[in-house]
């Protein structure tokens, strides 16, 4: 008799558990079914202040669709099928043009940042993309991902939670530039592990940069320019100094693609730090008296050397020597075997030559 009430009971249970079973429904994952929609990015700058729309409200707007191919650094291809609002739409309902735009930058969850220039911004559409290859996006991507067709991967932000409109990347006219090489050398160099290669690298914060300015200005020899807050790159990167694709800026702590390659000079507020060594790659080498180097008026005139009547180029060891303003076409940067970066100017006194050039200066 108890038996039977035993198995009675069991059965109840197993009915009562199955009904509950079959009347619910799976919660909606990845965005399905309305969820995630309600998530926000915001528009922000200084003259338009802030503005959020959620990602139901992008959905309301035209939606465009496009097969794309992003390609990344290595020139690696990846095929994606996605969906999205267009930002020039978004920003016309702000009262915005994209096309008239300095340059905005894209914010992500994890503290990522990518500034896109004012080139990309009025060659390219860029999608503010909430499906990809058919599907809503996974969690690590949300709420949107930025597209931008045609350009390298590293403009293809992931988990964006806010635009800002700003000034394009600039650099303050420079009153004093440095060579990297000559700096570095005093400095004190660490271990930086870069794939499978043990580099020397230097603590950005260690720089001898000057405290004002809120933003540093980079600009690589491939011609990649962006602005980086000053707290991101003086708390967070190193310049790595030998190896490949050296000199670079990069950190353990940040994305892959806020690192900058081949870095050829970086500004903050009125003093920049050039890297002789990218400069033979970037500018138009020339020769004079059988040695190969970088024309001293390409260099000036690429970091907007403020104008003065006469400029003082120091070396390390402390050797000191004035040039005048009409004698710096004269002037060749090159670096010697033993790896010093030196200027001569042609036709000067031997005694105007500086090895191992560490400063030029406004007078």
């Amino acid at each position: 008799m108890k038996r039977s009430r035993v198995l009675i009971l069991l059965s109840l249970v197993f009915i009562l558990l199955f009904s509950a079973a079959c009347g619910s429904k799976e919660p909606a994952t990845n965005g399905e079914n309305g969820a995630g929609e309600e998530e926000a990015i915001v528009i922000a700058g200084e003259e338009l202040g802030e503005h959020k729309i959620t990602v139901a409200e992008l959905k309301e707007l035209t939606p465009v669709e496009r097969d794309v191919v992003s390609v990344n650094s290595s020139g690696n291809e990846n095929e994606y099928s996605v969906k999205g609002a267009l930002f020039s739409e978004v920003l016309e309902d702000l009262g915005l043009n994209q096309k008239e735009l300095n340059a905005i930058r894209f914010v992500a969850g994890d503290g990522y940042m990518m500034e896109v220039p004012k080139e990309v911004l009025a060659a390219r559409d860029i999608i503010l993309a909430y499906e990809i290859n058919g599907e809503p996006l996974q969690e690590r991507t949300k709420p949107i991902r930025a597209i931008v067709p045609e350009e390298r991967s590293m403009y293809w932000v992931r988990n964006v939670v806010k635009i800002e409109i700003l000034e394009a990347a600039t650099a303050e006219p420079v009153s004093k530039l440095m060579i990297l090489e000559s700096v570095v050398s005093s400095m004190e160099q660490q271990d930086y592990t870069y794939y499978e290669s043990i580099d020397k690298a230097v603590l950005c914060k260690e720089l001898p940069l000057p405290e004002a300015g809120e933003t540093v200005y980079l600009k690589s020899s491939d011609g990649l320019d962006k602005n980086e807050k000053a707290e991101v790159f003086l708390n967070e990167g190193y310049i790595k100094i030998t190896g490949e694709a050296n000199p670079a800026y990069l950190s353990p702590n940040l994305p892959k693609g806020m690192h900058v390659k081949e870095l050829l000079w970086v500004g903050k507020a009125d003093v920049g730090i050039l890297s002789a060594a990218q400069g033979l790659k970037y500018f138009t080498p020339v020769q004079k008296d059988g040695v190969e180097g970088i024309l001293l008026t390409d260099i000036l005139q690429e970091v907007d050397m403020a104008d003065s009547e006469k400029y003082l180029f120091a070396a390390a060891d402390g050797y000191e020597v004035e040039i005048s303003k009409d004698d710096l076409a004269k002037g060749l940067v090159y670096i010697k075997d033993s790896g010093e970066v030196t200027v001569m100017f042609d036709g000067l006194p031997k005694n105007t030559t500086v090895k191992n050039l560490l400063t030029i200066t406004v007078k």
